[in-house]
């Protein structure tokens, strides 16, 4: 007994350094795949600001300027340097894409361990040196000169960048996801030593609320280092980090502050490509419109049901999940519509004739209409349909405000929104 309650202690010593200390977030436990454990960081000295008009500004830390200068839009750079140790082994450059990467060029250490790369860049570039014992990432931009200097058996405890100030906001930006990581890793290793299933369910039924506890944190930190590096274009890459369909406004901000900047490079190209796509949306943000024909054919707009709370049905007849939610929205609508509730049940069938029948067979309630194309719908691609069932909860002035739930999840929403009918 007093083992578990050990272990049972130990966990909300957990949550409560989530709670009250360290901060970050990320899908499912949060943890994000990028970062790896540093035991060594840099931290950035002057703040590098890029301007519009092609210039560095250059801020001392208490933001004081200490000097104004051209900033290169394209052309070489170098990266050199010495792996202590290193001695014949042989490292790889990569360029760093969205969700992949590319080998650029590769070289044995000579006989000192030293190294050189040098190529043309069209913009800030995100790179990895691969080593024999870790990695390191950094940015680089036309015109700079990087010097690295590591350890051969500890290249992340012990190692010196030198000639790229981004170099260093890289690494920091990477301190800021570790905090997560290394919470979630103190909880998986607790996890692995609880033999108690009953305590080990405990902790799982605890586990949700703590994943997002740490998502919160890790959002706040990744915000705040955005917003102090300003321009620097690692803040490109943070923000590619953010929830976006949470964080909406704030990555807007950031994508129209980088649209003048660095308006074709692939960080930006990937930012500005959520908020296309995520933005229509977003919670807070007035559903785009729909369109459909019912069961006669006459034209149906979402736009009609705006003075009510409105529930979006996205389904199809291929879907039994979508199909076995019927009865039960259907319950859910009798119980609330006199209170002002609607469904606008979008089917994305092909065949109007399945529809139809299903709509019949389970008796569906509300306003069916059916958008046929399947995922290539219009209204599927607006609203970013991928797979069904999908439901949305819209406002009485047609805004989201609740997204990806059941209807069990939607019922309980509904009974708090209308006073708290059962």
């Amino acid at each position: 007994m007093i083992r578990y309650l050990l272990i049972v202690f130990s966990f909300v010593l957990l949550l409560s350094s989530c709670k009250n200390g360290g901060d970050s977030t990320s899908e499912s436990t949060g943890k994000d795949s990028s970062s790896t454990k540093r035991d060594s960081v840099l931290e950035s000295k002057y703040i590098h600001k890029d301007n519009p008009d092609g210039t560095t500004t250059i801020l001392s830390p208490n933001g004081e300027v200490v000097r104004i200068q051209k900033t290169m839009k394209e052309g070489p750079f170098i990266v050199e340097g010495t792996i202590v140790g290193g001695k014949g082994f042989n490292i790889i450059l990569d360029r760093l894409e969205v969700g992949t990467y590319q080998p650029l060029f590769d070289q044995d250490l000579n006989n000192e361990g030293k190294f050189r790369f040098e190529m043309d860049a069209k913009g800030p570039e995100l790179m990895r040196l691969r080593l024999p014992k870790g990695v390191l990432d950094f940015v680089v931009k036309p015109g700079e000169h990087l010097t690295f200097t590591a350890d051969f058996n500890k290249p992340m405890e012990n190692f010196k960048i030198e000639g790229a100030y981004e170099a260093e906001f890289v690494m920091e930006m990477y301190r800021v996801l570790d905090i997560t990581n290394n919470k979630i890793e103190d909880v998986e290793t607790l996890q692995d030593n609880i033999k108690d299933h009953k305590i080990l369910n405990l902790m799982n039924d605890t586990l949700p609320a703590y994943w997002e506890k740490l998502n919160i944190e890790k959002t706040a930190n990744l915000k705040r280092f955005i917003t102090r590096i300003d321009t620097a274009y690692t803040a490109l890459l943070a923000a590619a980090r953010l929830d976006c369909e949470k964080n909406i406004e704030f990555i807007e901000a950031v994508d129209k502050k980088f649209s003048k900047l660095y308006p074709n490079t692939p960080a930006y190209k990937a930012l500005h490509e959520k908020v296309i796509v995520y933005a229509p949306v977003a919670l807070g943000r007035i559903a785009p419109e729909i369109m459909g024909n019912d069961a006669k054919g006459t034209s149906i707009r979402l736009s009609s049901t705006k003075g009510k709370y409105t529930l979006i049905q996205f389904w199809g007849n291929w879907q039994d999940d979508a199909l076995n939610q019927l009865p039960e929205l259907k319950r859910i609508y009798n119980k609330y519509h006199s209170n002002g509730f609607e469904i606008l049940s979008v089917n994305l069938d092909d065949d109007r004739s399945q529809w139809v029948s299903a709509v019949e067979d389970y008796k569906a309630a509300g306003i069916m209409i059916n958008d046929p194309g399947k995922f290539g719908a219009a209204s599927a691609q607006t609203y970013m349909i991928s797979d069904i069932p999908r439901l949305y909860l819209l406002d009485k002035d047609g805004r989201f405000i609740y997204k990806h739930f059941t209807p069990a999840e939607l019922d309980k929403k509904l009974s708090m929104l209308m006073g708290g009918k059962k």
